[in-house]
């Protein structure tokens, strides 16, 4: 994995891919969730996919991979650790032991179109983060999370895609900006000769809050597949609180119309040296997740009133 690509690499990178364009804004504030105030019976929804509350003690049943070292994945219980109900996931990193801890789940059945509705935050001082949240596409399925880190995918046998925590090389403070990091089959590279995350050009520079409930959101559309060969139809957005910072074209996410979205990674990835470009002491951090939802509509920010 790479550590904190600032966006000017994608545009000095080898004019060797291509470049997402902008697209309207489609779906913002709130969404299928306000149909479940406090999410209440919205797994029972048909378009919901996947829904963590993190208020069950079987996270070994539900997910298919969960890293995790003796006391990086806990339960916090306490009422500002949690978003809504009774718990929420606290996911830590110890400096020098560690890096961090993510859950996976494959989706037995893959999608075209996801979107991918978690709570996080984050304590006031936290430092930089190296990887953060993901969806991701595998051929064939696999129930834990491939590597690939400084490769262009084939377009047949991966992508993926993560809502990322940005530092721009220490331009921005801690924990820094959102924006994405993809790897597909026509992604850019950069003046080292590899291949690492791109971003789409014209992100919203949104810093990220400390010591509140950030509703975050990403959806992935992939491409068409047709007899003339595949298509650049595939699209990727991503909201913050229920805005929208941006929507972007232009992606051939596959080039096989076997390859679909089927990898749900909520990944807390931590290093050592994307810590000691934080200002002050490195030190140990740890974030809190709570009330995931994967649906194949617009799921937008939690309904908390009747």
């Amino acid at each position: 994995m790479n550590l904190l690509l600032p966006v000017v690499l994608v545009v000095l990178c080898a004019p060797d891919g291509v470049d997402p364009e902008p697209l309207p804004v489609k779906e913002e504030g709130l969404g299928l969730a306000k149909r479940y105030p406090r999410d209440a019976g919205i797994e029972q929804d048909p378009r919901v996919v996947l829904h963590e509350s993190f208020e069950a003690d079987d996270l070994q049943r539900r997910w298919d991979d969960v890293k995790k070292h003796p006391g990086q994945l806990t339960y916090a219980t306490t009422q500002d650790s949690v978003h809504m109900g009774r718990r929420a996931l606290r996911v830590a990193y110890t400096r020098g032991d560690n890096s961090g801890g993510h859950l996976y789940k494959m989706l037995e059945q893959g999608r075209e179109r996801l979107f991918f509705r978690f709570y996080v935050k984050f304590p006031q001082d936290h430092g930089y983060v190296h990887h953060f949240v993901h969806l991701t596409g595998y051929e064939p399925g696999t129930r834990w999370p491939q590597g690939g880190a400084g490769e262009r995918p084939k377009g047949s046998e991966r992508f993926s895609t993560g809502i990322d925590v940005f530092g721009d090389w220490g331009r921005i403070p801690p924990p820094g900006r959102w924006g994405f990091y993809s790897y597909w089959c026509e992604m850019k590279g950069s003046p080292d000769g590899k291949f690492w995350g791109n971003e789409p050009q014209g992100v919203k520079p949104i810093p990220v809050a400390t010591d509140a409930w950030i509703c975050v959101e990403l959806m992935v559309k992939v491409n068409t597949v047709g007899e003339d060969g595949p298509l650049r139809d595939g699209e990727q957005a991503f909201w913050i609180d229920g805005k929208c910072a941006g929507r972007w074209g232009g992606y051939m996410w596959r080039k096989d119309g076997k390859l679909l979205i089927n990898g749900v990674w909520l990944l807390y990835y931590m290093t050592d040296d994307a810590v000691r470009r934080s200002k002050g002491q490195p030190k140990d951090e740890h974030v809190l997740f709570d009330d995931l939802v994967v649906a194949t509509e617009y799921v937008g920010p939690m309904k908390t009133k009747e």
